[in-house]
C-alpha cells in the first residue's frame, strides 16, 4: 500500500499519462505473474514461505536499483499539473490531512475512485457467476471471457499509454467513460450471449485507463499542496469501493436475482460518469490546468 501510493504520487508529479498507464499495466502484469511464481515454487517442492522469500529478494533488488538510479530521477515537475508555476523547482508544501479534507475537489476525486473500484471488481467478480448460473453459459466459455476482461484491462493500459499524451488526458477519460457505459449496457441487456461477452470485454478495455489517468490529473485539480494526501485518499477509498459495492451486488443478486447485477453495474457507471463530468467542468474552469488537454501542433 505504501509503495502503491508513493509511486502514484511520484509519477503524477513528475511524469505524464503515458508513464502512469504503463506503470499500472505493470501492476496488472505483476498481479498475474505473482500467483504463477508462487505456484511454480510450490510445484518444485519448496514451501510457500520460500515463495514469499523470493518475492522479498526481488523487492530488495528493486530497492537497490531505485537507489542506484536516484541521481537520474527528475528534479522538475511536469508543467501544467499544479496550480504553482511550472518554473518553480522547489518541493511543494504538503498540507495536513484535515486541510486537504476541506477541499471540495479532494472529496469529488474520492467519490469517483470509490465508484470506480466498485465497477471494476463488480464486473470482474460477478460476471462469471452471472454467465454460468444466471444465463446458463458453459463454465469454460464464461471463464475465457472473464479472463479476456482482465487481459484487455492490462492491454488497454499499454495501448492507451502510447497515445495518451497526444490525445490528452481528458479526451482519454471522455472516451473511456463512454466506452464503459456502452459495455455495461451490452452486458446488462444481454441481447445475445456474444453481445454480453463483448460488452464485458469492452468494459475491461474502457476501464483500463481511468484509474491511472485520473491519478495523473490529481495534482492539477487539487493543487500541489494537497496532491500527496489526495492520492492517498483516492487509493484508500478505491479499496473501500472494492469491498462495499461488489458486496452490495451480491446482496441484490440474492434478494432479487443474478440479473440485478447488470442494472446495478450500469447505475454505478452512470454515477461515475456524472461525477467525472463534474470534475471535468472544474478542471476546464481552472486556467492553470489547460495543459491537461492536448496542445495544438506547432510548425517548425
Amino acid at each position: 500500500g505504501l509503495i502503491d501510493s508513493s509511486a502514484n504520487v511520484f509519477v503524477a508529479r513528475y511524469y505524464n499519462a503515458r508513464v502512469m498507464n504503463w506503470m499500472h499495466a505493470s501492476f496488472g502484469l505483476g498481479a498475474t505473474l505473482g500467483p504463477l511464481l508462487v505456484g511454480l515454487v510450490v510445484a518444485l517442492g519448496f514451501s510457500w514461505r520460500a515463495a514469499y522469500g523470493l518475492i522479498g529478494v526481488l523487492v530488495a533488488v528493486l530497492l537497490v536499483v531505485l537507489l542506484v538510479l536516484r541521481p537520474a530521477w527528475p528534479r522538475r515537475k511536469k508543467a501544467g499539473t499544479s496550480l504553482a508555476s511550472a518554473d518553480d523547482e522547489s518541493e511543494p508544501f504538503s498540507a495536513n490531512l484535515l486541510d486537504s479534507l476541506r477541499v471540495t475537489a479532494v472529496w469529488l476525486g474520492m467519490a469517483i475512485f470509490f465508484v470506480y473500484g466498485g465497477v471494476e471488481i463488480t464486473a470482474g467478480q460477478w460476471s462469471f457467476t452471472l454467465f454460468t448460473e444466471g444465463r446458463g453459459a458453459n463454465a469454460e466459455v464464461a471463464g475465457l471471457w472473464v479472463t479476456a476482461y482482465w487481459g484487455v484491462f492490462t492491454l488497454g493500459r499499454v495501448l492507451v499509454g502510447i497515445i495518451a499524451d497526444r490525445v490528452g488526458a481528458l479526451r482519454v477519460l471522455d472516451f473511456a467513460m463512454l466506452g464503459a457505459l456502452v459495455g455495461m449496457a451490452l452486458f446488462w441487456f444481454n441481447l445475445s450471449p456474444l453481445s454480453s461477452y463483448l460488452g464485458l470485454a469492452l468494459l475491461g478495455f474502457a476501464l483500463a485507463p481511468i484509474f491511472p489517468t485520473l491519478i495523473t490529473l490529481t495534482p492539477g485539480y487539487v493543487g500541489a499542496d494537497h496532491a500527496t494526501n489526495a492520492t492517498g485518499f483516492q487509493v484508500g477509498i478505491t479499496g473501500l469501493g472494492i469491498a462495499v459495492l461488489p458486496w452490495l451486488a451480491g446482496v441484490l443478486s440474492e434478494r432479487i436475482s443474478l440479473e440485478a447485477i447488470g442494472p446495478f453495474l450500469f447505475l454505478q457507471g452512470v454515477v461515475m460518469t456524472a461525477l467525472y463530468l463534474w470534475l471535468r467542468w472544474r478542471i476546464m474552469a481552472t486556467p492553470q490546468t489547460t495543459s491537461l488537454t492536448p496542445a495544438p501542433s506547432q510548425e517548425a
